[in-house]
């Protein structure tokens, strides 16, 4: 924007100039103008010290946007996989709460290292109809 209207000006003024000197003249005054409005000149050092300042504290601003973005990115995948293993644990849950002893026993041999079983106390026994019933593992209401 500063370069298109400084150079309308320039063209207006070199086309009217009667000599070398008022062209000299145009060109000084273009130069002139370009540099103070793109604020470097020795008058505009403050202003453009502080946008500066200001572009700093917008790519910082960026900065933390990004990193709070990509924390909020894996505190998701996190709790997808958390979810995940839950379902794993739901699943072996309800294979246990069978009445049909090879899927209960299916159940253990899913969990062979059992890694499941320390999680939750109630993949320990194969569960009764009682604790089935307290529980609410496989019971329809």
């Amino acid at each position: 924007m500063v370069m298109e209207c400084s150079w309308a000006d320039l063209t207006t003024k070199v086309k009217r100039a009667a000599s070398l000197d008022e062209v000299i003249g145009a060109h000084t005054e273009f130069l002139s103008t370009i540099m103070s409005r793109a604020l470097m000149d020795d008058r505009s050092q403050d202003m453009l010290h502080q946008l500066r300042v200001i572009y700093d504290l917008i790519l910082q601003f960026q900065i933390l946007q990004e990193r709070l973005f990509n924390r909020v990115e894996e505190e998701l995948t996190r709790r997808a996989q958390y979810a995940a293993q839950n379902m794993v644990l739901g699943f072996l849950m309800m294979l246990s709460s069978q009445e049909d002893l090879s899927l209960q026993y299916l159940s253990f041999r899913l969990d062979f290292n059992e890694h499941y079983r320390s999680k939750d106390s109630r993949l320990s026994l194969p569960l009764t109809y009682h604790h089935r019933r307290m529980s609410g593992i496989g019971v329809r209401l």
